[in-house]
């Protein structure tokens, strides 16, 4: 009697997304189920919670955006080449490059230097040389599409975090954050809305060893950060 299959095993999950990835990379309309991407076996993927991260309308109606991220690879030789942040009414908010100072500024809500950020390492080819390396950072992207107004002050917002490696595969992570709006938003708010860490002293949730990060020398802590790097943002 012939036995109806429900359910891939994992590595038949990981090899067809493989491929479907591959054919939508090649340019052919593919449509992969996002738990599958999310489960991808390349990339832990781990997000600040909504309170860490940060989006703002601005009175000139760009949207700023910035996340915090830590991500550990699961395999070797993986680069990172390229990110995009998407939201229901945005599907593609772009990276934001430094200014002349080596500063990641939008308008009042954002201002981070290049080694708070990963959008340069990334740019530039972010390379996890060895399964458990890390990098530990902020990206950040900006936006020119007005929010609706059905989002109101302070809504808890649904964001869409991907990363494209040198292969043209994509890896996703869902993230949040509060939608603050330009018309009542203060710096004393925004500076109010330090964190003094992304992540709990011990790292990733069931994780002894935090790995090792790559890509830039560890920077001096300022607010203790486990890897060592500043944590300080949306200083105006």
């Amino acid at each position: 009697m012939p036995v109806k299959k429900t359910q891939l095993s994992r590595a038949q999950r990981d090899r067809y997304l493989e491929q479907a990835q591959e054919l939508r990379a090649a340019g052919l309309e593919c449509e992969i189920p996002s738990e599958w991407e999310e489960n991808s076996r390349s990339l832990d993927i781990v997000v600040a919670p909504p309170e860490g991260n940060i989006l703002c309308e601005l009175s000139s109606g760009i949207t700023a955006c910035a996340i915090g991220v830590r991500i550990v690879a699961l395999t070797s030789n993986l680069i990172l080449e390229d990110f995009t942040i998407a939201s229901k009414w945005d599907p593609e908010l772009v990276a934001v490059c430094s200014n002349p100072k080596g500063l990641y500024v939008v308008g009042a809500a954002i201002n981070f230097t290049e080694s708070e950020s990963l959008n340069r390492r990334i740019e530039d080819g972010l390379h996890f040389h060895r399964r458990g390396d890390t990098a530990n950072g902020w990206v950040i992207a900006s936006g020119f599409k007005p929010i609706p107004d059905k989002y109101g002050q302070r809504m808890t917002t649904d964001l869409r975090l991907t990363f494209t490696d040198q292969f043209g595969h994509d890896h996703s992570a869902q993230a949040q954050a509060f939608l603050e709006r330009s018309a009542r938003l203060k710096a004393s708010d925004i500076r109010a809305r330090k964190s003094p860490s992304l992540w709990p002293a011990e790292g990733l949730p069931g994780r002894k060893d935090p790995g090792r990060e790559v890509g830039v020398p560890t920077p001096k802590p300022v607010y203790g950060d486990v890897d060592g790097h500043p944590s300080h943002r949306g200083q105006s």
